[in-house]
């Protein structure tokens, strides 16, 4: 090849190296911006949606074979080399006025049988055509340095949908292995063989080694009765399934792909209930009251210093019992098969519960509270059965009083007491059954015994003490009640004409016994107001009895 050829030769040449770079760059920045926007959607919505197996699968293959497929259909576009005549006519194009003369040159030369001198006068001609101007009339550098730039630009965001998609990808290739090679997979399951209490959740946790990609499942029972349960991954990487209410036995596995657990037995337990329970209430010395059972109990309402003695009777042998007392105490019960004994000493308001295991090491849920309540030392409650108002009665009249007297430690004594007007009281022990903290009686009041007349009246009530425990003993009293003495129905007949005679006398009377009666009432209630509060009697109303009793005398008087 002669020196112009040479010459004309490596001008073309350097146009075509910078042409094929400038086709190249922008071939790669179209390919690469495409695959970097297919991995970078395609792996953010892997991450954010957390798809099934197949779909994660089926998802990753489709965007790999998307963003691979447009980078090699955009390097596939500039593909080829150009020749030497294109080259040609693209510098005759760029330069303009060169008259053909590069085109020219190159055709000659490459015709066979051209003569070598004018080939070389002809390359000569060319090249003093072109010097002038160079390539970079032809490739623009500066268009070769965006390109580059942009093309760069493209290569870092094609890094950075890999970086995105890579993990999307190795969960997919985990899948893919998860199902074609099952047997580098480890799956550890907690608990693996259990006892659940009857009623109860039962929680799996499983470990997964080998298939990151994988999601397994809980398979609950066998065959056609199996059920598969979900599981969540946690952060730590496990998955848990939670079985709701175990009610049943059954068998259980996980799946992780291809690969399968071992098998395990859930078995269902049912802890030991209270059948029954028995109290026995020995009470302090001090109160004086016989010991009282309760056949079927649970709540405990008894005084301070009371020992309650359990007797528990369970559906089944224990080998462990206790009373859960609120504030966390534990208080032991000694076991002998399916009976449960021990005791408790009562001071203070409290609740408990009875807790039993039995040999399967089944613990009771807790799930009854009994309630403790000390009863406090309050005054007696005392009432008058019958009569239980005011009667009219005649002089020779039989009247059968009643009466209880009901105390939370016990009553001590139980008392009728009578007055008639201007005699001392006179105080009946009433007898009757006691049963420790309830005293009755009854008394037939003769009222021939108390010398009675038409006119008078008797006044009577009931009172009640309490066992003192250490201190003086606490003294109720009834309401008060009246026997208004009435003379016999001849009597009543001959009065009642003396009062016609009498123009109304009798009238007035009768006026003056009930005002009396109201005094009497009103100053009874007033000494029972004092009885039970030092503070409770009222000077203003003492002085209003004392003022109705004056007034009283005075109508009396005239």
């Amino acid at each position: 090849m002669t020196e112009g050829l040479q010459a004309l030769r490596t001008v073309l040449d350097d146009i075509a190296r910078r042409r094929a770079a400038l086709s190249w760059r922008r071939a790669f920045t179209i390919g690469a911006g495409l695959a970097a926007a297919v991995l970078l959607v395609t792996g953010a919505a892997l991450r954010l949606s957390a798809p099934g197996e197949l779909v994660l699968v089926a998802t990753v293959g489709l965007g790999l074979a998307v963003a691979i497929a447009a980078v090699v259909v955009s390097l596939w576009s500039a593909r080829g080399a150009t020749t030497p005549i294109q080259i040609a006519r693209l510098v005759e194009e760029r330069h303009g006025g060169l008259d053909d003369v590069v085109v020219t040159a190159v055709d000659y030369a490459a015709r066979p049988g051209h003569d070598p001198a004018m080939a070389e006068r002809l390359a000569r001609a060319a090249v003093r055509a072109v010097s002038g101007l160079g390539a970079d009339a032809v490739v623009d550098p500066s268009a070769l340095t965006r390109s580059a730039r942009t093309a760069l630009a493209a290569g870092v965001l094609l890094l950075a949908g890999l970086a995105v998609f890579v993990r999307p990808l190795g969960d997919a290739a985990s899948v893919v292995s998860a199902y074609a090679l099952p047997s580098r997979i480890a799956i550890a399951v907690e608990p693996g063989d259990a006892r659940v209490r009857a009623g109860q959740p039962l929680t799996v946790r499983v470990q997964v080694r080998g298939a990151d990609g994988v999601t397994p499942v809980l398979v609950a029972g066998e065959g056609a009765a199996a059920v598969p349960v979900a599981m969540t991954r946690q952060e730590d990487g496990t998955w848990l399934a939670t079985v709701d209410a175990v009610t049943q036995p059954f068998g259980y596995h996980v799946m992780a792909g291809a690969r399968a657990s071992d098998r395990f037995a859930i078995t269902v337990v049912y802890p030991p209930a209270v059948e029954r329970i028995a109290l026995e209430y020995v009470y302090p010395k001090a109160l004086g009251l016989p010991t009282r059972v309760e056949e079927d109990g649970g709540d405990i309402y008894a005084p301070s210093g009371t020992e309650v003695r359990f007797t528990i009777t369970t559906d089944r042998p224990v080998t462990d019992s206790a009373l859960m007392l609120t504030g966390g105490s534990r208080v032991p019960l000694t076991v002998t098969g399916r009976t449960v004994t021990g005791t408790l000493t009562i001071a203070a308001d409290d609740a408990y519960r009875v807790t039993l295991v039995d040999d399967d090491g089944a613990a009771t849920p807790d799930d009854t509270e009994y309630f403790i309540r000390m009863l406090l030392d309050r005054p007696p409650d005392v009432r008058v059965l019958r009569p239980a108002g005011d009667r009219q009665v005649t002089p020779l009249e039989e009247v059968l009083i009643e009466a209880r007297a009901d105390d939370d430690f016990g009553v001590s004594a139980l008392d009728l007491v009578l007055q008639k007007p201007g005699d001392p009281e006179v105080i009946v022990p009433l007898p009757g059954p006691r049963d420790g903290l309830t005293a009755s009686g009854s008394y037939m009041l003769f009222l021939e015994d108390l010398e009675v007349s038409p006119g008078d009246f008797v006044t009577y009530f009931v009172r009640a003490r309490d066992i003192g425990r250490g201190k003086p003993p606490a003294e109720t009293r009834s309401d008060m009640f009246f026997l208004e003495v009435k003379a016999f129905d001849d009597e009543f007949v001959a009065a009642q004409s003396q009062a016609m005679a009498a123009g109304g006398q009798s009238q007035g009377v009768q006026d003056l016994a009930a005002a009396q009666k109201e005094i009497v009432v009103a100053t009874w209630k007033l000494e029972a107001r004092g009885r039970r509060a030092r503070t409770a009697q009222s000077a203003t109303d003492v002085r209003a009895v004392a003022t109705a009793q004056r007034a009283l005398e005075q109508r009396a008087a005239k």
